[in-house]
């Protein structure tokens, strides 16, 4: 094995070491759990101009349809969406967010803003523009792989 083989194996090892300790983490555990609840669920609603039905959020958030269910359920108990009816299709249901919902999704967006940015000051000016330069050079590679995966 030549020596920048070598190098980018043990670097590999001590990213995927670092991706281990960092999972343990409470801020990557309410980032997993950001990713798979209420709020990616939410956000997918906010993103959309008309709502959404539910195998479309389930699709946008890549949750099952059962998590979805389960989604809706608490959320309408918290007042924080609509379901409205399809015309010429009651069985068929649009979902919206509500004003309190809307709120819902505003304060979380600010706290998280506020986390992310203080999590930036301490890295610094140099160090934030280093991160997002690599971030985008690995959104680049990974669209890359997956170009060519549809290809194969």
């Amino acid at each position: 094995m030549d020596d920048k083989k070598k190098y980018y194996e043990e670097k590999a090892k001590e990213l995927l070491n670092f991706n281990m300790m960092a999972k343990q983490s409470k801020m990557s555990d309410n980032l997993h759990k950001m990713a798979r609840g209420e709020a990616i669920m939410l956000e997918c609603l906010a993103h959309s101009d008309n709502g959404l039905m539910p195998n479309e959020i389930a699709k946008s958030a890549h949750v099952s349809t059962a998590r979805v269910a389960a989604f809706l359920k608490a959320v309408e108990k918290k007042g924080y969406i609509q379901r409205i009816s399809l015309e010429g299709d009651r069985r068929k249901v649009n979902i919206v967010l509500t004003d309190i919902g809307w709120d819902a999704v505003k304060g979380r967006r600010e706290r998280m803003l506020k986390g992310v940015v203080a999590y930036l000051e301490r890295l610094g000016e140099e160090d934030t523009e280093n991160l997002l330069r690599i971030l985008e050079k690995t959104r680049t590679i990974m669209k890359e792989n997956n170009d060519m995966k549809g290809k194969q």
